[in-house]
């Protein structure tokens, strides 16, 4: 898929065609990566809301366990995907078009390394995160138990949401629509950076929102080189489904000595096969991704 500057029909005037992205183009791109960001957000804060008064403040988590948590999953889920699609449909390509994006052909290699890219972002986002919250001016973190307790959905349903279909909903917006919005206007390196600031404040707790910040910068980079959406989605269903399981293992104290055995592997995995996929992407064709 090639993305190249749309022309607005709004913009072709009796004399010819002008340029979509003459004057007002900075004022179109920025309105419409916010546009999407607050149906994003409005949804979702929406969904917690209502999963606060229905559920949440009626002890209903207490006396219900996963049940609770499968409502609240199943509704951000659902608000996700609705806020996804209006934003596609108003700002971005379409639902058509983000598909035909989504299905992009790639080898094996290009697979292999984003995987490879995916685990390295891992450890490196995680890594920043934690050294920039211990600084002593930050807000302490929202202990992870206490996070989870807030929507105790089972494994397999967080394995289909958090590792999934969030990837999806989050990667269409935060770079299908306003990284591509942002890139049309700005740098590439100042598009990166202001996405990422955008995608980790999305994230209320100070620990998350440093490690997407993070995330978003590589699959930011990631995504400027390649122009594939697909691969975008790629890195954060590896880092969120890692996550997960990091998580899982977690909850388990029995599995302290598999988690020392992880975390091994992944450090010297990842700093090898990490380090050759940033080179292998490095050299990739850089694709123009400046959408309007």
């Amino acid at each position: 898929m090639d993305y190249t500057r749309r022309m607005d029909t709004e913009n072709i005037t009796e004399s010819g065609v002008e340029d979509a992205y003459s004057q007002p183009r900075a004022r179109t791109a920025l309105g419409a990566a916010a546009a999407a960001v607050a149906t994003h957000v409005g949804l979702l804060l929406a969904g917690g809301l209502v999963y606060g008064v229905l559920v949440y403040n009626q002890a209903a988590v207490v006396t219900t366990g996963s049940l609770a948590g499968v409502l609240g999953g199943l509704l951000t889920a659902v608000l996700g995907v609705i806020a996804a699609m209006i934003a596609v449909a108003r700002w971005g390509d379409g639902v058509s078009g983000t598909l035909m994006l989504l299905s992009r052909a790639h080898s094996l290699r290009e697979y292999r390394h984003t995987v490879f890219f995916a685990l390295l972002t891992y450890f490196l986002s995680v890594l920043f995160a934690v050294a920039i919250n211990a600084l002593p001016f930050m807000p302490d973190a929202y202990p992870a138990e206490e996070l989870l307790a807030l929507f105790p959905e089972p494994l397999l349903l967080r394995i289909l949401l958090v590792g999934l279909l969030i990837p999806v909903v989050e990667e269409v917006i935060y770079r299908g629509i306003v990284l591509r919005r942002l890139a049309a206007i700005f740098s590439p390196r100042a598009a990166i950076v202001l996405s990422a600031l955008v995608f980790g404040a999305i994230h209320w707790d100070s620990l998350q929102s440093l490690y997407t910040f993070a995330m978003g910068l590589a699959i930011g980079w990631l995504f400027l080189r390649t122009g594939s959406l697909q691969l975008a989605v790629l890195v954060h269903v590896v880092f969120n489904l890692y996550g997960v399981m990091m998580d899982a293992l977690q909850m388990d104290t029995r599995a302290d000595w598999v988690i020392g055995l992880y975390t091994v592997i992944f450090l010297l995995g990842t700093l090898i096969l990490g380090s050759r996929a940033c080179r292998f992407f490095y050299d990739y064709p850089e694709e123009s991704v400046a959408g309007g």
